[in-house]
This record gives structure tokens, sequence and C-alpha cells, in this order.
């Protein structure tokens, strides 16, 4: 007979209660245990299943699917994605407009931040942001922001800066987030820009 499991009640599989703050959540099956994963559900034919709230597995079991429990910070080398988007009519004193990147989980520590660039505006992958902002990626302990379109943004690395949640401007982010500010190239006309983003936690 196959039972069905969903990562919804991973922890009821253990019948028990998962802890809050476990930074992530195993589901592990018994060594040569037959089993399918479809969208997210685990299809098994016995439940010789168990859940570990240690990141990892004990002797004898293999990690079927691991997720991020509620609480507590990101796990690491867990990636997490995102979108962001700045906009505004500037005036003849303030030439710039800010926007917000939130973490869903936050970070153990604060990631180094990163930020590439249209090739139009001499952006280019690095070896930490190799990705782009149709395939967001970040290597651990780097937050990467991908320009996919601006307008009347400065060229360069001066049309982009960001301030952790002390109002410290640099190359970090706070564990949590960051602020990214976006300054005019030119005149009074309106700037917009959007792309996207990745964290990978340390």
């Amino acid at each position: 007979m196959k039972k069905v499991y969903s990562l919804l009640i991973i922890c009821a599989l253990a019948f028990g209660v998962c802890t809050p703050s476990a930074e992530a959540i195993v589901l592990c099956a018994k060594n040569k245990q037959k089993y399918s994963v479809k969208n997210r559900k685990v299809e098994v034919k016995a439940s010789r299943l168990l859940v570990s709230q240690t990141s990892t597995c004990p002797s004898g079991y293999t990690a079927v699917m691991t997720t991020e429990s509620a609480g507590g910070t990101l796990s690491s080398g867990v990636t997490l994605t995102g979108f962001w988007n700045i906009s505004g009519l500037e005036s003849s004193t303030v030439s710039y407009e800010a926007g917000t990147i939130s973490f869903p989980k936050p970070l153990a520590t604060a990631p180094a931040v990163e930020i590439i660039r249209l090739a139009t505006y001499g952006g280019a992958p690095t070896a930490n942001c190799a990705g782009s902002a149709s395939n967001p990626t970040a290597a651990p302990g780097y937050l990467c922001i991908y320009e996919g379109y601006s307008g009347n943004i400065a060229a360069g690395s001066t049309g982009y800066h960001v301030f952790d949640a002390n109002g410290g401007a640099g190359t970090l982010a706070s564990p949590q987030g960051v602020a990214l500010y976006a300054y005019r190239n030119s005149g009074l006309l309106p700037i917009y820009a959007w792309g996207t983003w990745a964290v990978t936690a340390p």
C-alpha cells in the first residue's frame, strides 16, 4: 500500500511537534526504501520515514526533502530570490529614489552586496554573482542585486548605493535585508529601475 505525505505534515510523521527554532526540517527515508517525489509530496510504500531537525539524517537513512522551518535563521547554503523596483519623479533638491529588499527569513550574518548592472551600463556577472535578472543566483554569504531595466539612472557604480539597517552605506546588507537607493543621471526626468535579487546564507 502506498502512502502520500505532504511537507505540510512533515512533523506529524515523527509523531511529535517541530521545534520553532530549528533552522531546517529534513524528511528522511530508510535506505533502500522505495519512494517518489512529485509536486512536493513524498509517495512511499511503507511509513519507514522520520523527521530530523538537525539538517541531516541519521545513519541508515537518506534525505528525501528539506524545508525551512519557522523562526531561526536561514540554513547555510539556502538561497532566497525576489523582485525589486524603484521609481519616482525627482525635484531640484532631491536626486534619488529609494526602495527596500527584505528577506523572508533573516541570515545569521550580514551578507556582502554586489550590484550587477545591465551590460549597457558596464555591468557584468562576477564570480559571486554569476546569474542574471532572469536567473538570479548568489554565492554563499552574498546578496546579488541584478538590474533588469532602468531609465535615467546614473551610469556605472554611481547609479546605486545600499544602506544597512543602521544607516551605514557600503557593501554590506543587514541580516534582514537592505535599502537600495537609485540616483538620477540628469535633469528632472523620472527615474525608474527594476530587477531581481538573490541571497544565499553562508
